[in-house]
């Protein structure tokens, strides 16, 4: 393994592992962990296209996806003077790198740098999740630090023994690899919690729930990040398995206490980030599993 790589693999594994622990124990994951990730990423970034005497247009992109990393870490209403004007001319120069590229190299320097090719599909990636966070309701702000930072830190695939590409000896770009994995990894918890519910013997119509989360003692729930399933509505007892955001929770759980329900169905509301931990270490050292299981199935059933 490249020295570069292995410093890059053992960065984003401390950040992906510290981060998952936190928004397990506190749902909170302290900013100053993507700084000092994305940061060093950044750095390692600049010193490998130094090396590699990378063009102009590619120092572009460089530029633009560190902008776009620190897009999410800097607050405009928080800064003023020098400081705000910096950032905005940092702004402007990325966009301005951006437009180098598309204008000067653009087509001709994808195709003979694999750099390019990657850096283009980092920014991509990036604002997909920006928009995925702005306009969709199922990932938070953490979440979307955390696969910028990816983006930042590991733009080209490490060698670490990976075996597995989407085609031939070829594949998605790495960040992309560990988004697809995460996916996978994240649709695979409700398989977990179906067996786990099996083993505990907690089965009971209408099912669904068996697949979204477990049965736990009340003042266990109480004291923990879980969403109630089981509710007081009306002065019946139902199951919602579709959790509704927003729930004054300590006058949930006095509710239930009340119509003594001991064990109420809960969700466990996973951290995105325990998958993505999980994804980045398997991009890393198997390599595209989503498509491996996904879609080459579907490619050799279209041939």
């Amino acid at each position: 393994m490249e020295p570069l790589d292995g410093i890059r693999l053992a960065i984003g594994a401390a950040a992906l592992g510290y981060g998952a622990w936190s928004d397990w124990q506190t749902r909170r994951v302290p900013d100053r962990t993507w700084q000092l990730a994305g940061g060093a990423g950044l750095a390692l970034l600049a010193a490998e296209l130094w090396q590699a005497q990378a063009s102009a247009g590619t120092w572009g992109l460089a530029l633009a996806v560190g902008v776009l990393f620190w897009y999410s870490q800097i607050d405009d209403e928080a800064i003023y003077g020098r400081e705000l004007t910096a950032w905005r001319a940092a702004q402007v120069a990325g966009v301005a790198g951006m437009g180098y590229f598309a204008l000067f190299e653009g087509w001709d320097a994808l195709l003979a740098s694999g750099q390019a090719v990657d850096l283009v599909a980092a920014l991509a990636l990036m604002v997909m999740m920006y928009g995925w966070y702005y306009f969709g309701p199922t990932i938070g702000g953490a979440d979307v630090k955390a696969l910028l930072t990816v983006a930042v830190l590991v733009p080209f695939a490490p060698d670490a023994g990976a075996t597995l590409y989407a085609f031939g000896d070829q594949g998605f770009p790495f960040p992309w690899v560990v988004f697809m994995n995460s996916l996978l990894l994240y649709l695979a918890i409700p398989v977990g919690l179906l067996a786990w519910n099996i083993a505990h013997g907690d089965l009971e119509k209408p099912w669904l729930q068996a697949l979204l989360g477990v049965r736990m003692p009340l003042a266990q729930a109480r004291d923990s990040y879980v969403w109630p399933m089981t509710r007081v509505v009306g002065g019946r007892t139902v199951l919602a398995p579709m959790v509704q955001r927003g729930l004054d929770l300590p006058a949930e759980w006095d509710a239930l206490d009340v119509a003594d329900i001991e064990r109420p169905w809960v969700s466990l509301k996973i951290p995105y980030i325990i998958p993505l931990f999980g994804a980045f270490l398997l991009a890393a050292f198997v390599g595209d599993l989503f498509s491996e299981l996904l879609v080459a199935p579907l490619g050799e059933l279209f041939q």
